[in-house]
């Protein structure tokens, strides 16, 4: 899928622009008091967004408000040249392919409505208020970041690594695996998520056979008493190339 290119498609009526000066340090304080709600870590996605406002003078990325749903073709990449340091939707985000975020370059991303994407890759600071629902795979990953949900988390495969997050509704997966139970809610209790260490065999056979293929290198050999020899990580950087190719994590 094409990737959404921010300096061609955010040229309409929607699309206020800080590099096409219908912005400016004023208007992006206002943003940011109008539209960042959540209060987990003390708001770090608050004070992140507030980092970005402090730079403005010498940002070299944009800062972008869509007002009303926003439907993308192809997939969102916050990193993409010239790179989105923050990233609001004054509605529903809904991406056919993969939204990702990350934090080379850093990027805040808020959505009052819910995000929908066939793949979610959050390594970035994100807020919804709404869902976040992805038809394949959803990946909260490195810890530099937080994350707040006011909503659900729903995807076949959610993986989590080091990022954590705060999810006021209830994690919904056939799936869930990673380092650690990283995703917070009350809705659930730790047993209720269905959490599983991606250590465990289980993880082993739901994965589809392309994404053990893939992880192969990282395979233990078998001891010779167990055939089911396993992993003591999975590489994420692997797993989020298999599902920019289209990749189905699930057997």
């Amino acid at each position: 899928m094409a990737t959404f290119d921010f300096r061609k498609q955010t040229k309409t009526a929607a699309w206020q622009s800080l590099k096409r000066k219908s912005l400016d340090a004023i208007a992006v304080k206002a943003l940011i008091k109008k539209y960042i709600k959540g209060k987990f870590a003390s708001s770090s996605v608050r004070q992140a967004a507030e980092v970005v406002l402090e730079e403005l003078a010498d940002l070299e990325s944009d800062v972008l408000l869509h007002q009303g749903n926003l439907n993308v073709d192809g997939d969102l990449a916050m990193f993409r040249p010239p790179g989105v340091a923050l990233f609001i939707v004054d509605g529903d985000l809904t991406v056919a392919g993969t939204f990702e975020s990350a934090m080379d370059p850093s990027s805040v991303v808020v959505v009052t409505g819910s995000l929908r994407a066939r793949n979610v890759v959050n390594g970035g600071f994100l807020e919804v208020h709404g869902n976040v629902i992805a038809q394949n795979a959803a990946l909260f990953l490195d810890n530099d970041p937080c994350s707040e949900i006011m909503g659900d988390v729903t995807a076949p495969f959610l993986y989590t690594q080091y990022h954590s997050a705060k999810i006021h509704g209830s994690i919904k997966a056939r799936l869930y695996t990673g380092d650690d139970d990283t995703l917070e809610t009350k809705t659930q209790k730790k047993k209720d998520r269905g959490f599983v260490e991606e250590t465990e065999l289980k993880v082993k056979s739901l994965l589809s056979p392309a994404l053990l293929k893939v992880l192969k290198s990282e395979m233990f050999e078998s001891d010779g008493d167990d055939d089911d020899g396993w992993i003591d990580y999975v590489d994420s950087e692997k797993l989020v190339k298999f599902l920019r190719k289209g990749g189905n994590p699930l057997a």
